[in-house]
């Protein structure tokens, strides 16, 4: 390291000593115009082999940060975000399990929004965290039996989707009415579920993906 400074510093004086030499070839001939320029020309190529050499001298120092060390924080936000695509695909799958089973064991009976009730909710709007008004059907129906049940929808809207007295068709395990009970549609039963899984894939792939990435940058800067 210590050559290698000295040589910088011998070269570097030797062009500053170039440049306040008057435009002669050492014995008083004035240069001509053409010499002066090859010979600029020479001085600034030189120049920019100087500063590309301090470049490297500096990062062998440690002196400029590297751009993936400049980027180094985001691998713990990419961290943050594939963990929490970890947790969206596993509460899909679940979901979608769940649905699943549901069809496969589940039977189906007419039933009937008995009424439309509000939930308060916490709702982020901008940088500010409001309550803000919910929207849930009951719905009724018979089970196996002939005993009457009821269930509240998983899906709260910000408007209401069902109406009173709306007829529904309902879709339940025998065993397990009232709690496993759901309406027997497809944006009923798969929009949640799909728009976990589809958020989820795209958590965990874009940041392996971007940290890919930043690991060729490292390697192709060392």
């Amino acid at each position: 390291m210590d050559d290698l400074d000295k040589t910088l510093q011998e070269i570097k004086k030797h062009i500053d000593n170039k440049a306040d030499v008057a435009r002669t070839d050492g014995t008083g001939k004035a240069l001509t115009t053409a010499q002066v320029n090859d010979m600029n020309d020479k001085m600034d190529q030189i120049r920019k082999l100087i500063a590309e050499g301090d470049e490297i001298k500096a990062r062998m120092e440690g002196k400029t940060a590297a751009p993936y060390m400049r980027r180094r924080p985001n691998f713990f936000v990419m961290m943050i975000l594939f963990l929490a695509g970890l947790g969206c695909l596993w509460v899909g799958g679940k979901m979608t399990q769940d649905n699943l089973d549901l069809l496969d064991k589940g039977i189906t009976a007419q039933g009937k929004v008995l009424r439309v009730e509000t939930r308060e909710s916490s709702c982020n709007r901008g940088s500010h965290q409001n309550k803000c008004t919910k929207y849930v059907a009951i719905v009724g129906f018979t089970d196996g039996d002939g005993r009457p049940e009821e269930f509240e929808t998983d899906y709260r809207s910000s408007k209401p989707v069902y109406s009173e007295g709306q007829d529904v068709e309902v879709i339940f395990i025998p065993d397990h009415p009232a709690a496993t009970a759901k309406i027997n549609t497809t944006a009923y039963m798969w929009t949640v579920p799909g728009a976990l899984g589809a958020g989820g894939l795209l958590l965990t792939v874009f940041p392996v993906l971007l940290l890919r990435n930043m690991r060729k940058e490292r390697e192709r800067i060392l």
